[in-house]
């Protein structure tokens, strides 16, 4: 795949394999189109593999070690809705091409992730503007990568298409201008680091992060904007509270969803100490979770998975 560059190059996003049935079907909008699985419709779901597959160089090890397992019948677990059971699925959300990243600073030049999450700067960052289509961004640390921040834009402009007149979803801090450390978080340094709000129930506008719990979370909405964000196989983990992980896979269970994918996705029920899973526990995580995106292709060698 090749990453966000210079303002108007289109990114490619190609299917390491030709086909992944889906599941659960998306639900559709009045628009949707039905259509069986076939080998046009490529739903990029990627989970983490163990160490030793592929033959991808060190560099990127994080991302191109995620595969699509066909030969382990992998299904992607779509946004599922009770009343779709058993019909066809819609249109793969998957973009086969990701638009450039829409800045609210004028550059020349692409982005550069140098370093780790941890310990690293960003050289030539997007600042993503304060609102787009699906999202609202409340943060003045709002400065990524140029894939970081087309694939957060793209993900919440799929949820706004999917569910006509949801409310934006809240992105706050992604990196300072020129990267480092960014107080009180310890990550955050390269441009590849994003904190987004949870979805509330009842389509309420929120206009900063809220604690959740199973009485006010929007589970569809919420799996719908992180199941967008790891279609793309560029996340390399999502930091979701343990507790809301658990919301989370019981009701895609509940909905039919193949558990031995759940598992791969997942660290619930392993325990939040558990090293497993793309989707992990991490403190402070009730309110907001946390997307961490690979080192790019438009990234050099200075860039750390």
């Amino acid at each position: 795949m090749n990453g966000a560059a210079a303002a108007g190059q289109t990114v490619e996003i190609v299917a390491h394999r030709p086909f992944i049935e889906i599941l659960v079907p998306v639900k559709a909008s009045p628009t949707s189109v039905c259509v069986r699985c076939a080998p046009a419709v490529v739903y990029l779901v990627a989970i983490a593999c163990s160490s030793g597959c592929g033959s991808a160089p060190p560099k990127r090890s994080g991302i191109d070690q995620m595969v699509f397992v066909e030969d382990e019948a992998y299904e992607g677990i779509g946004p599922p809705d009770p009343q779709r059971r058993g019909r066809e699925p819609t249109e793969a959300p998957t973009p086969s091409h990701l638009q450039p990243a829409r800045c609210a600073n004028d550059r020349e030049l692409p982005s550069q992730s140098v370093g780790s999450a941890n310990g690293g700067r960003l050289v030539g960052g997007c600042q993503i503007p304060p609102r787009g289509p699906g999202y609202a961004s409340r943060s003045a640390n709002r400065w990524g990568t140029d894939e970081t921040v087309a694939l957060l834009q793209w993900a919440a402009a799929r949820v706004a298409a999917a569910r006509p007149g949801t409310v934006p979803v809240v992105i706050r801090d992604l990196s300072r201008k020129g990267g480092g450390r960014l107080r009180p978080h310890r990550s955050h340094q390269s441009g590849r680091d994003a904190d987004v709000g949870y979805f509330a129930r009842n389509n309420t506008a929120l206009t900063g992060f809220v604690e959740m719990g199973p009485g006010n979370i929007d589970l569809d909405k919420t799996w719908l904007l992180i199941e967008a964000l790891l279609s793309t196989g560029r996340v390399k983990y999502i930091f979701v509270d343990y507790e809301l992980q658990a919301l989370l896979v019981q009701w895609l269970e509940d909905l039919d969803a193949n558990r031995t994918v759940l598992g791969r996705l997942f660290q619930y029920p392993a325990g939040p100490g558990v090293a497993r899973g793309v989707i992990r526990h991490a403190r402070g995580h009730r309110d907001h979770f946390h997307v961490r995106f690979s080192c790019s292709a438009a990234d050099d060698e200075a860039c750390e998975d």
